[in-house]
């Protein structure tokens, strides 16, 4: 092949190409003629012969750019020509580092702001290192891999650690605390786990009420314990940062019986145990003050600390609408929710004069009295009519008096008039007879002012002879 005829490296490739391969494959040119790892490129460029493979760039720092031309040598970041190996800092543009360390002090903050590896191993962290020529600075108490301070004015990729320790409290609070911020095992109480030391907390025990409110009038809870009664609830509002118990208030903070008034009447909603305050305390049957008692509106399927969600009761007799019998009319529970308006132990559906007290006996109506019930027997049998007639005798007027003054001392009651005839006579003249004689004792009392509602009559002719 003419285009090809020296192989200093006896690869098989070609030094150099020219003119182009005429073989089959064709041949490539080699571009590392001596095999050395740099190409021939890079040799020139860094004065080394690219046929020797005994002469070959330097690279200190193996980042594979030659040293004379690298100008990083250590990798730290800063260019060779600022790090002028004096030992004296002078700024950024001279730093007086050693061009060739990129840790000058050996403190493991590099030079520069660029960390440097061997491998896996770390040789220095970002930098850039604030005190390039001094090995005890900056400090880093806990190892963090942030120095405890930086100098004003600092530029770099180094960040101030605010807590040197790592005991989880920042300097600035150890030093309003008066602990040692550089001290792990000197660090702030904080009772309630907060992270604001007790010495400046204006709630210690975290229990959401502040300390010089958990002190005198009404009463005194302990300030340094979120659950005084040490029944499990919050003295206040609040649960503390690391627990201990249950959000509160507490409204009975002394008493480990009893926490919650929810219509704040003094009395708790329940009580577990005995009460031990004086005078002891007692439970509240109706937790929400709507009247309702708790029983009631749990069964009725309503909230018992609501004081808006009560039980449906159209007639607002107290009476939950599907226990109540008479849902539209305000009753009493005796009588499942149906009334009893007079009170007489009659239910009004089954009271014969519901607006006035009675005896069960008279079906809710008044009871009679004795001389009343012989003057109704002597009316029954002392009215009289003309013979064969419905005209009343003179003297039965005065018998149907009577019967007016007991209708009008008994207005509730209700008259009914029965009309009878002897035998003698047809069936059914005797029949219109009696219904006449009996109309006419009901038209009388009528025109006295009985009201006609008050009184019915009915004539029974023979069935009933007299």
């Amino acid at each position: 092949d003419p285009a090809g005829w020296e192989d200093t490296d006896g690869d098989g490739h070609p030094n150099e190409l020219f003119p182009p391969s005429n073989s089959d494959p064709a041949l490539i040119e080699d571009l590392d003629d001596d095999n050395d790892g740099w190409s021939d490129i890079d040799e020139v460029n860094c004065g080394s012969d690219p046929v020797n493979a005994t002469d070959f760039p330097t690279d200190l720092n193996g980042d594979g750019i030659c040293d004379s031309l690298d100008n990083d040598w250590d990798d730290d970041g800063i260019p060779n020509a600022n790090e002028t190996d004096t030992g004296v800092y002078n700024g950024s543009n001279d730093t007086g580092t050693d061009p060739w360390n990129p840790d000058t002090d050996g403190d493991g903050w590099c030079d520069g702001p660029v960390s440097v590896m061997n491998g896996s191993n770390t040789i220095c962290v970002a930098g850039p290192d604030p005190f390039p020529h001094d090995p005890n600075l900056p400090i880093d108490t806990d190892g963090d891999g942030m120095p405890n301070e930086l100098p004003d004015g600092y530029i770099g990729t180094l960040v101030e650690d605010d807590d040197d320790d790592n005991d989880n409290f920042l300097d600035e609070q150890e030093v309003e605390c008066s602990t040692d911020p550089i001290n792990d095992t000197s660090f702030p109480n904080d009772m309630d786990g907060d992270g604001i030391c007790d010495i400046i907390d204006t709630d210690i025990d975290g229990d959401g009420i502040a300390n010089e409110l958990e002190l005198g009038a009404p009463e005194s809870t302990d300030s340094l314990n979120p659950d005084t009664d040490g029944d499990g609830i919050c003295d206040g509002p609040e649960m503390p940062a690391n627990g201990g118990c249950a959000v509160g208030p507490d409204e009975f903070p002394l008493d480990p019986s009893a926490f919650r008034d929810t219509d704040g009447d003094g009395m708790p909603d329940e009580l577990t145990g005995e009460s031990t305050s004086e005078p002891a305390l007692i439970e509240d049957l109706d937790d929400d003050n709507d009247t309702w008692s708790d029983e009631t509106e749990l069964a009725c399927s309503s909230s018992p600390v609501d004081a808006l969600d009560v039980p449906s009761d159209t007639d607002g007799d107290g009476i939950q609408d599907s226990k109540d019998a008479c849902p539209s009319v305000a009753g009493i529970a005796a009588f499942e929710g149906c009334p009893d308006t007079d009170q007489d132990g009659v239910k009004d559906s089954e009271d014969k004069c519901p607006d006035v007290a009675g005896t069960v006996a008279m079906s809710g109506c008044p009871e009679v009295s004795e001389e009343v019930k012989e003057k109704l027997e002597m009316v029954k049998k002392a009215v009289q009519f003309e013979t064969g007639s419905a005209r009343l005798r003179t003297r039965s007027y005065g018998v149907l008096d009577t019967l007016y003054n007991i209708m009008q001392a008994y207005p509730e009651y209700s008259l009914t008039i029965s009309g009878y005839t002897d035998s003698a006579g047809n069936d059914d003249n005797n029949l219109t007879l009696s219904q006449n004689r009996a109309k006419a004792c009901a038209d009388y009392l009528i025109g006295k002012g009985i009201p006609a509602e008050k009184i019915s009559f009915v004539g029974y002719g023979e069935a009933n002879p007299i």
